[in-house]
């Protein structure tokens, strides 16, 4: 669920993050002050809009039934329901922080403040546990809303006084930046949607074509093999604005040597993959109390299946920095497209089983790993030929 809400500020937040990097690399402040006060004018908009819609469907809405809490009290749920969609809205203007902070290559930033929202619930959650408070479901979401909306309210404050150019003006939107941004952020919005539609529904399909026992034993499996991909997503995370402010001042050598450096890394991580293929079933004996099927077809397809999503973020890190989409976008509609016949036709025509849906994955982001590299390739070195002329 969380994966779908994020995706409420329709890409938005990528593209003012796009915008800051090169607007701060060309030390253009007034750049930055637009995009800033743009975005946060567009954003109070959609968080107004989206309490509006909430409040609407509250209305009618069975709150039980939608988060399937049949046998909680309606008040207590609804009550929840309502604290969690106004925590989500209130996030959107708050999320700026986020691009700033990448936007200035402080990637450990938005880190900090996730760290730091987790320890402040921890805290509340410990306590409430020695003191044998009894907690109703709305003081729980309350409390994580609480804690979250303060510390990124917080590091707003701390950047805005870092500089003047950071603090928000609403004579400061700009109309134009405005159409950069839902532009660029529209394309970022549907890639975002294309990669949730062919990871968030394979437990959906495993469950639909195979029974809930099998679903397990996907879930268990993906959740092991991803530890590598995190990992990696960690080594990427501060990359994309730095290619996007080296792009923007012509370093290519620069940006050639990280991405030679994270194609070795590539081959490391597909080596660690395989080590996890082969020693599986004694991590999940240290991680599980009871047994769980790992089927070699599935680790190999989980492999497979992780190597290529590690090879498109490599490739499609750079591309997002450079706003450089439309390739991007193409490619994940179609892989979107396909998952889902892909996981019918292996499962039930060619009989593959649970390791079926995970090839089906492996085919749709094939495209991806073979046009996007090739065009942000394409890009480099047409970019680079161009400079040297």
């Amino acid at each position: 669920m969380l994966s779908w809400v994020s995706m409420m500020d329709v890409g938005v937040v990528h593209g003012v993050r796009n915008e800051l990097a090169q607007a701060f690399q060309n030390r253009d402040r007034h750049r930055a002050s637009r995009a800033i006060s743009t975005a946060y004018v567009i954003l109070v908009a959609l968080m107004l809009f989206a309490f509006l819609l909430i409040l609407l469907f509250d209305r009618s809405a069975d709150w039980n039934r939608v988060i399937g809490a049949k046998e909680l009290p309606s008040i207590e749920v609804r009550l929840s329901a309502l604290l969690f969609w106004a925590f989500l809205c209130s996030l959107l203007p708050l999320s700026v922080v986020n691009a700033i902070a990448y936007g200035r290559q402080m990637a450990a930033v938005p880190a900090v403040i996730q760290l730091v929202t987790q320890g402040v619930f921890a805290g509340v959650l410990f306590y409430w546990s020695v003191s044998k408070t009894e907690v109703a479901l709305p003081l729980i979401t309350g409390a994580y809303a609480i804690a979250s909306l303060s510390v990124l309210f917080f590091a707003t404050l701390w950047f805005l006084a870092t500089g003047s150019e950071l603090r928000p003006r609403i004579r400061y939107y700009d109309h134009q930046t405005a159409q950069r941004l839902f532009s660029l952020g529209g394309q970022f919005f549907v890639i975002q949607l294309a990669t949730i539609v062919i990871f968030t529904t394979d437990n959906l399909i495993v469950s639909h074509l195979l029974g809930p026992r099998s679903v397990t034993v996907y879930a268990v499996n993906h959740k092991l093999f991803s530890t590598v991909h995190l990992l990696f997503g960690m080594l990427l995370a501060p990359l994309w604005s730095a290619f996007t402010a080296a792009h923007t001042k012509g370093d290519w050598l620069w940006i050639k040597q990280r991405l030679s450096n994270l194609v070795r890394l590539f081959f490391a991580a597909v080596g660690g993959l395989l080590a996890i293929s082969v020693l599986r079933y004694r991590f999940l004996d240290l991680w599980l109390t009871e047994s769980v099927e790992s089927p070699l077809s599935l680790a190999f397809s989980m492999v497979l299946m992780f190597g290529i999503m590690i090879w498109n973020n490599i490739f499609a890190t750079y591309v997002n920095g450079i706003s450089r989409l439309r390739v991007q976008l193409v490619t994940a509609t179609v892989g979107a497209i396909l998952n889902i016949p892909l996981s019918i036709l292996f499962v039930r025509f060619f009989d593959l089983g649970v390791a079926g849906v995970a090839i089906a994955t492996c085919v749709s982001l094939l495209p991806s790993a073979v046009w996007m590299t090739r065009d942000a390739l394409s890009d480099l070195a047409n970019s680079h030929a161009s400079t040297a002329s």
